[in-house]
């Protein structure tokens, strides 16, 4: 929190990767959002969303969601949870204030498919890259499966660059 309230002209969003090691805390999402009033995404880890209350985005794997107690929260910042489904996809279970869920699948583009390792982290990076430069939520969602169908064709944790994204984008 006190890197934030050094760095907050320089950051555009707060990306909380839980690991489950014990390093978040139940209190760090609502003193992040105290002082920070921009995107804060989060890659869940605890079995209630409430425990990172105050996010705007939630993006997990399908395994990882059927272990979520998911609703829409009440946080007005909160918008949703993005799922990811490997070669099925994305789904967005999309809240708004009046609750109301709205579905959107987008297709993963895939070529050979190598190594898994890193995906979810090269999507969720990829997604918050997107919206900090202010795409449309639907528009994020393609950049970043384009990213993660890129990363799943390269052996083990590897680097996938803005300019195999793009030429990918071109092709579809």
């Amino acid at each position: 929190v006190k890197f934030v309230k050094r760095n907050i002209k320089k950051i555009d969003a707060v990306v909380i990767s839980d690991y489950n090691k014990g390093f978040i805390s139940s209190s760090l999402v609502p003193k992040i959002r105290e002082v920070y009033l921009k995107f804060i995404v989060v890659a869940p880890k605890q079995s209630d969303l409430k425990f990172y209350e105050g996010a705007n985005i939630f993006i997990a794997n399908r395994l990882e969601f059927d272990r979520v107690h998911y609703h829409c929260l009440t946080s007005p910042h909160t918008e949703g949870i993005i799922i990811t489904e490997g070669a099925k996809g994305t789904t967005l279970d999309y809240c708004k204030a009046d609750s109301s869920l709205q579905l959107l699948y987008k297709q993963r583009v895939y070529k050979n498919l190598v190594d898994v390792t890193g995906s979810g982290d090269v999507f969720l990076a990829a997604f918050t890259v997107a919206f900090t430069n202010n795409l449309k939520i639907n528009e994020c969602i393609d950049f970043a499966n384009v990213a993660g169908g890129i990363k799943v064709s390269k052996f083990g944790t590897s680097v996938v660059s803005l300019n195999e994204i793009n030429n990918e984008l071109k092709n579809v």
